[in-house]
């Protein structure tokens, strides 16, 4: 439904997308994730017919739109900030989206009256943008998007300045409107747990070019570089040295890790994720592969879990993952343990896998 080929877009001497491509199926949820900066909403306002890309095309259900105006290009766009008309309704709002396209009134009443409630909003149609919540607002501005039937549905971070409760509702709200629609969905965000949980795909940016695409759980669970595995999700990273080429052995705090592959470099990133650390506190760091002594250096209280802070022998500090509110302290001694197996390593920015423990 959705291809982006080659797009390159400069400003003077600032390249903001680097030959970026990324394709979109019909019904299909895609996020463009990334940090501040990397080229996302530049990428939608290209999509969108905002911008004029430097170089590349836009496909939309098969045909090249990328020298026609927005207006010819069958997307619905959710900007970042409030886009409401503040003088028109709630209902008015979505109707004045419709009324180019179909001069019907009574077909258009049904269905601004359909898409109203669809989210929930039909008992404050009457309500002006100043006598709506934030959570209101940006209700009406999804819907207002969706009025005229579009291909493809572009939303760019629609939860920036929400509370957390607010974010968290509307995020479930995004997602049963997109279930219920099957609208073609290209989402931008910088933050990992939307990403997670709203899509099919996640298409990762930086610096103007794509740096890992794949479902949620293999980009997680199997990052391709380092980039991508200290960006999605809570990570900590431990420096390895190459002892060995034949087989390539990798050597951390005396334990010794069997790699696949032929690294490139001396230095080896171990990077794992905070859940797979067990610790002496909760008597879960014995039955794990690799154990050392580490000293606490911090424990934040969070509710269910807190995260602990602590340094490792060879002066890295680990971020863990503990349950409830335990009794730690700074200068606390605490054993930590993982399996090879949660590993990821990581040479020159590219993955070699742990094969095991030598």
């Amino acid at each position: 439904m959705l291809s982006v080929t080659g797009l390159t877009k400069r400003y003077g001497d600032e390249t903001a997308l680097a030959a970026l491509s990324l394709s979109v199926d019909g019904g299909e949820f895609v996020t463009l994730l990334g940090p501040s900066g990397c080229g996302k909403t530049t990428t939608l306002l290209v999509i969108a017919g905002h911008v004029t890309p430097t170089a590349g095309t836009v496909s939309i259900g098969g045909r090249d739109v990328t020298d026609s105006p927005p207006e010819a290009r069958s997307c619905g766009l959710v900007f970042q900030q409030d886009a409401l008309f503040p003088h028109m309704t709630a209902r008015e709002n979505v109707a004045y989206a419709m009324a180019p396209h179909d001069p019907d009134e009574q077909r258009q009443e049904r269905r601004v009256d359909d898409l109203l409630s669809l989210v929930g909003m039909a008992d404050h149609a009457g309500k002006h943008p100043e006598q709506l919540s934030g959570g209101q607002r940006r209700r009406v501005e999804l819907v207002r998007a969706l009025a005229t039937d579009p291909d493809v549905l572009l939303l760019d971070e629609p939860l920036t300045g929400l509370d957390r409760a607010l974010r968290e509702d509307l995020r479930a709200e995004i997602a049963r409107v997109h279930d219920r629609t099957g609208v073609t969905t290209l989402y931008v965000t910088h933050d990992q747990t939307e990403a997670l949980s709203l899509s099919d795909r996640l298409v990762i940016l930086d610096d103007g070019r794509v740096v890992g695409e794949g479902t949620p759980r293999s980009l997680y669970e199997r990052p391709p570089n380092r980039f991508v595995g200290s960006f999605l999700g809570p990570s900590a990273e431990l420096t390895a040295t190459l002892v060995s080429d034949d087989p390539p052995i990798a050597a951390w705090c005396g334990h010794e890790f069997v790699l696949e592959g032929s690294p490139p470099d001396d230095q080896i990133t171990l990077l794992f994720r905070p859940d797979d650390v067990g610790n002496s506190f909760e008597g879960t760091a014995t039955a794990r592969d690799v154990r050392v002594e580490a000293t606490v250096q911090d424990a934040s209280h969070r509710g269910p879990h807190s995260s602990v802070t602590v340094e490792a022998p060879d002066g890295a500090h680990l971020s863990l993952a503990v349950e409830g509110f335990p009794d730690l302290h700074r200068g606390d001694d605490l054993a930590v343990g993982f399996d090879a197996a949660d590993l990821f390593a990581f040479a020159g920015g590219e993955r070699c896998a742990v094969r095991r423990l030598r």
